[in-house]
């Protein structure tokens, strides 16, 4: 007579829902304590930061060699030291000291600046004469261009300087946005930053690279990532 033969079965355990729900539950506050802990540690470290920045330097002392020197080499060292622990996540020890500076500039503390030689002063002049002249001929073109296009308009006292000078700032503003898209662009190209494939169309839409109407561009994208998809999966 044949022997049946039947499979071993083995016994095995079963976790109950409850138990891993408590499990996940405690390593998740487990994991919200690590972050909000490291949370208030990196705002102490900058809050600590501060404090030695301007402790014994007042604000407002304008021009102050010794007073610049020293807050410089305090925020300085402070930052390299906590960089080059690796603890903080910076990227560079420049970017602390960056923070720092930044905070005490939003809290309405007005830093020392070095004393310039005398050469250097009459550098920093020439030099803000230039930028005067600079914009006088600007708002003088734009004060023409403005009479061009409405010549029977009758200007109020102050009116036609008034929005000439606002033209001159927007241009100014177009060209500084102007410049900030190519950089962004050259970065990109360079290899400076990072190629997000998730978030590219949304920057060229967004106007990152351009002023927003990169159409050709995100319809180009886009099929190649239908491309690259279809040929990846091929068996």
């Amino acid at each position: 007579m044949a022997k049946t033969k039947q499979a071993k079965r083995e016994t095995i355990g079963i976790v109950s829902t409850n138990e891993i729900k408590a499990l996940a539950q405690t390593n998740i506050d487990n994991l919200v304590d690590i972050t909000t802990k490291a949370q208030s540690a990196l705002g102490k470290m900058y809050a600590d930061g501060k404090a030695l920045a301007i402790k014994g330097i007042a604000s407002g002392l304008g021009a102050h060699n010794a007073a610049y020197k020293e807050q410089t080499r305090r925020v300085t060292m402070y930052a390299e030291l906590i960089f080059k622990s690796g603890a903080s996540g910076a990227k560079t020890a420049q970017s602390i000291v960056d923070y720092i500076y930044k905070q005490l500039k939003a809290d309405g503390y007005n830093r020392p600046t070095r004393e310039l030689a005398a050469d250097e002063k009459a550098e920093k002049e020439r030099a803000q004469d230039a930028k005067r002249k600079a914009k006088a001929r600007a708002v003088a073109k734009a004060k023409l261009e403005l009479k061009k296009a409405e010549p029977a308009r009758q200007w109020k006292d102050g009116e036609l300087e008034e929005l000439a000078e606002v033209k001159v700032a927007d241009m100014k503003a177009e060209t500084a946005d102007k410049m900030k898209q190519r950089n962004a662009v050259n970065a990109l190209l360079e290899g400076k930053a990072s190629f997000n494939a998730l978030t590219f169309a949304d920057h060229c839409k967004g106007g990152k690279f351009s002023d927003g109407t990169m159409s050709k561009s995100v319809s180009a994208f886009m099929a190649f990532l239908v491309v690259f998809k279809n040929e990846a999966l091929e068996e």
